[in-house]
This record gives C-alpha cells, sequence and structure tokens, in this order.
C-alpha cells in the first residue's frame, strides 16, 4: 500500500517535470523564431529548461528505483506464500498413512493391539471356533495379494491356520495364510 503511494506521487512528479521541460522547449523555440515575445533573455530560458531537465531525470530514476523495490517486494511475498504452502504440504505428507510418520505409529499401535489380543484369548476358547472375522480375511487377503503363499496360484483359495485352531492357534492375520485347495491338503497331512 505504501509503495503504491509512493509510486503514485513519484509519478505526478515526473508528469509535472515533464510538462515544465516542454513548455521551456516551447517558451525557446517561440523565441529563437521571434513569433512570442519573451522578458528573460534565451540564456536564462536555457539554464530553467536544464535545471528541468534534471529534475526529471531524478525524479524518473527514483519511480525507476521505486518500481524495483515494490516488484522486489512482491517477489518476497510470492516467495514467502510458496514456503507456506511447501510447508502445508509437508505437514499433510506426514499426516499420511503412506508417508511413513504417522503410518509407523499407527503400525506400532496395530502390532500392539494384535500382541494383546493373542495373550486375551484363551486357546481353550479358540479351539472349537473356525469363525475368521470379515477383518482378519480382507487384511490376510491384501497380505497375501491374492495368491497362494507355497505355489503363487490364484484358484480355489482357502484360508490356512498356520498354527492349527485345535492346536491352540487363533484367528488373527499373523495366525492365517492364503493357500490353494492343493497346498492347503498337503500341509494338512504333514501335520
Amino acid at each position: 500500500m505504501r509503495h503504491e503511494k509512493d509510486l503514485q506521487e513519484l509519478e505526478t512528479k515526473v508528469n509535472i517535470a515533464r510538462r515544465r521541460v516542454r513548455d521551456q522547449e516551447e517558451m525557446i523555440l517561440a523565441y529563437k523564431q521571434g513569433a512570442k515575445p519573451i522578458k528573460s533573455p534565451i540564456a536564462l530560458l536555457e539554464n530553467v529548461l536544464t535545471q528541468y531537465l534534471n529534475e526529471l531525470h531524478a525524479y524518473e530514476a527514483a519511480l525507476n528505483k521505486a518500481r524495483a523495490a515494490q516488484q522486489e517486494a512482491t517477489l518476497k511475498k510470492m516467495i514467502k506464500a510458496a514456503q507456506k504452502a511447501a510447508l502445508k504440504e509437508v505437514r499433510a505428507a506426514q499426516k499420511n498413512p503412506l508417508y511413513g510418520g504417522r503410518a509407523k505409529a499407527r503400525e506400532k499401535e496395530a502390532k500392539a493391539r494384535a500382541a494383546q489380543e493373542a495373550t486375551e484369548a484363551k486357546p481353550e476358547a479358540n479351539r472349537n471356533n473356525r469363525y475368521m472375522p470379515k477383518k482378519v480375511q480382507r487384511e490376510v487377503w491384501r497380505r497375501d495379494q491374492g495368491r497362494c503363499r507355497s505355489c503363487g496360484s490364484n484358484e480355489l483359495l482357502e484360508y490356512d491356520h498356520i498354527i492349527p485352531v485345535a492346536k491352540g492357534g487363533s484367528n488373527t492375520d499373523r495366525n492365517v495364510q492364503l493357500l490353494c485347495e492343493t497346498c492347503n491338503r498337503k500341509k494338512g497331512a504333514n501335520i
């Protein structure tokens, strides 16, 4: 705001100085042609013209300097705004689960919850309970990428307990894997 006011004042002074120079040039030309009687001698008029020209150049230089300062201030504001935007993006990225900052904390929380669930779950209660929550099924499917963990097949897949429920295994994603029907039967025969 202040810069704009300064620029307007300087532009006004430049315009006034230009008008004075033009008027003096016209007076000198009219005196030389003898069309207009002038009381002051031509040397005095030329001195006044030189003075006005010097004043005009000083005002124009000040105006250019003020414009440069205004451009610099504008650039600084733009840089500051860009820095704020970048900082905001970095902070948003840090909150993004894919970034790692909060994802690591969430991963630790999930591991702690899984450990707590495993310690709280009683093997006797789970022996005959083969119910597997949908949440566990989704997590195992995502983790195993919809393929058999033994052969990599994506046909006739089954959820398999790594440690069988009958032997104290739980229904958590850490104890469940995807196996195709053939691999699951082979594993069952080996246990």
